[in-house]
C-alpha cells in the first residue's frame, strides 16, 4: 500500500457506520458555548485510573508531569480505556494472569514527552518488566502519540507475542508465522506487492514488529479483503493462537479481518461532507455491529471534530480542553455501562439526550453545559 494510502486509511478508519449518522446529526447543531473552567474534573483521573486497573487487572503509572495536568491525564486515560475495550473480551485479563504466573505484574506507564525528532517512539514494550510505556507529545507531533489506538494495540501485540512464546515456544511460533510470508525475508527492500503480506514497510523489518502490526491491524480493520492474502492468513493464525493458547474466545466483531458493506438503503447516505469525516467506500472500515464502548468513543470523536473544526490555532488547546470537559461530563452517566453491543434504540436515546443538552442546557442531565 502506498504511503498516501496508508495515511488515508488511518485517518478514515476510526469512523464507521454510526459515525456517519453522528456527523449528520451533530453538524446541524448550534455550537456550544465552550467553558474554560475545569475544576469539577479535579481528581476525576484518579477515579478513572483505579476503575481501569480494577477491570483489567493492570497497573497504571503516570509521570509526575502528566499527573499535575488533570485534564490531560483524564483524557489520556480515556484513550487508553478506548483501546483496551477494542481488544477481544478478557484478552488483557488473560495476559495479566499469564505474566502473574511468571512473577510479573502488567504495567502501562504514560508520560509526556518533549521529543520531536523523526523516528521517536510513541510506545515501547519491555518483556523483562512486562511494561508498556506510552509517550504523549508535549507539542503537536507528526510522529504520533502513545495514546493513539494504533500505538496501544501495537504494544499489546508485542505482549501477546511474548506470552505465546512463553506458552507455545519462540522457535515454533516464529517458524509457523513467518512461513505465511511466502518466502519473503525480513529487512529487504520494500516492494509494492508486499502490501498483501505486511501491513506497512515497518512490519517487514522483523518478526516481532510484523506480529504486533498484524495484531493491531486485525482489530482496526486494516487487513486486505483478499482471501489469498498472506496478511489475512497471518491474522487468522494469531486469532487461532490466542484462542488455543491463551484460552480467549475471539469474536468476529472484535477481530475485524473480513470487510462488511452497508445495505443499499444506507450506503449512499454514509458519506460525510465534513473534512476527514467518514467515507465507507474504502474496504475494511465498515462494521455494522459495535459495542457500547466503541459507540461512546465514536460519539466523542465526532463531537470533538465538530466543536473544533473552525477554531483558530492559537485558541485550539483551550477549546479542545473545554470540549473534552463538556463531553466528559455528559458521558459520565454512561461510564458504568460499556460492555456488550449497543442497540439502535439506545443510540437514538443517547443522541436525543445530547441534542437536548446542546439546545436546552438547563435540563437536569446537562450539568456540563
Amino acid at each position: 500500500m502506498s504511503t498516501k494510502g496508508i495515511l488515508m486509511r488511518k485517518l478514515l478508519n476510526a469512523r464507521r457506520m454510526v459515525a456517519g449518522i453522528l456527523v449528520i446529526i451533530i453538524s446541524l447543531a448550534i455550537p456550544l458555548n465552550l467553558q474554560t473552567t475545569y475544576a469539577s474534573t479535579a481528581k476525576k483521573s484518579i477515579e478513572l485510573e483505579k476503575s481501569i486497573e480494577k477491570q483489567f487487572g493492570i497497573s497504571i503509572t503516570l509521570s509526575n508531569k502528566l499527573s499535575k495536568d488533570e485534564d490531560e491525564a483524564y483524557e489520556s486515560l480515556l484513550l487508553l480505556r478506548d483501546a483496551l475495550y477494542m481488544m477481544p473480551n478478557k484478552l488483557v485479563n488473560s495476559l495479566v494472569k499469564h505474566f502473574k504466573s511468571k512473577g510479573k505484574s502488567t504495567t502501562v506507564a504514560l508520560s509526556i514527552s518533549s521529543a520531536q525528532s523523526y523516528g521517536t517512539a510513541a510506545g515501547v514494550y519491555s518483556y523483562d518488566s512486562n511494561t508498556i510505556n506510552l509517550y504523549i507529545p508535549e507539542y503537536a507531533s507528526l510522529w504520533g502519540s502513545g495514546t493513539e489506538p494504533e500505538t496501544i494495540l501495537h504494544e499489546f501485540g508485542h505482549m501477546v507475542q511474548y506470552a505465546l512464546q512463553d506458552i507455545y515456544g519462540t522457535k515454533k511460533l516464529k517458524s509457523e508465522f513467518t512461513k505465511l510470508n511466502k518466502k519473503i525475508a525480513y529487512g529487504g527492500k520494500w516492494k509494492e506487492e508486499y502490501e498483501l503480506v505486511f501491513t506497512r514497510e515497518y512490519a517487514s523489518t522483523d518478526f516481532g514488529e510484523d506480529f504486533a502490526e498484524t495484531f493491531m491491524a486485525s482489530i482496526l480493520s486494516r487487513i486486505p479483503n483478499d482471501k489469498n492474502a498472506p496478511l489475512l492468513k497471518k491474522s487468522e493464525y494469531i486469532k487461532k493462537m490466542i484462542e488455543t493458547q491463551l484460552k480467549v474466545k475471539v469474536a468476529n466483531d472484535a477481530w475485524r479481518i473480513y470487510s462488511q458493506t452497508p445495505s443499499k438503503k444506507y450506503k449512499e447516505k454514509l458519506v460525510s461532507n465534513i473534512f476527514l469525516g467518514p467515507n465507507f467506500q474504502d474496504e475494511g472500515i465498515y462494521q455494522y455491529k459495535i459495542t457500547r464502548a466503541e459507540f461512546y468513543k465514536l460519539l466523542r470523536e465526532v463531537y470533538m471534530d465538530i466543536q473544533l473544526k473552525d477554531v483558530k490555532w492559537e485558541k485550539y488547546l483551550d477549546s479542545k480542553r473545554s470540549a473534552q470537559y463538556s463531553f466528559n461530563k455528559f458521558f459520565s452517566t454512561y461510564e458504568t455501562n460499556m460492555l456488550g453491543k449497543i442497540k439502535r434504540k439506545d443510540v437514538a436515546l443517547i443522541l436525543k439526550k445530547l441534542m437536548d443538552c446542546i439546545y436546552r442546557p438547563d435540563r437536569a442531565h446537562c450539568t456540563a453545559f
